[in-house]
């Protein structure tokens, strides 16, 4: 009888949390330039201070959903379109293909 193989797990990157904080950062980063909005104006739009746009940008500092959710419909974007790691841009062709 064969014994199974066991699995080798690789043990996490030391920054692997902070992956998607990036994709996020990144995209609301972008989108904060195509709007012309400073971090101030998306923090009063969403409810949230500048501070916490501000850690969310520079990958400071992970999000909640809830906040996820007031900065995507403060940027008028849908909240899976910040996790989109091709960016937003390629978030809103994908939705109209699907549309």
């Amino acid at each position: 009888m064969e014994r199974p193989q066991h699995i080798v797990h690789e043990p996490p990157r030391e920054n692997a949390r902070f992956e998607l904080a990036g994709i996020i950062g990144m995209n609301v980063e972008t989108m904060r330039k195509e709007l012309n909005m400073n971090e101030r104006e998306i923090g009063d739009a969403a409810g949230v201070s500048r501070q916490v746009i501000s850690a969310i940008v520079n990958r400071k500092a992970n999000t909640t959903a809830s906040n996820l959710e007031k900065i995507a419909h403060a940027l008028g974007v849908e909240p899976w379109m910040l996790l989109y790691p091709d960016g937003v841009s390629a978030a809103r062709d994908l939705k109209a293909k699907i549309d």
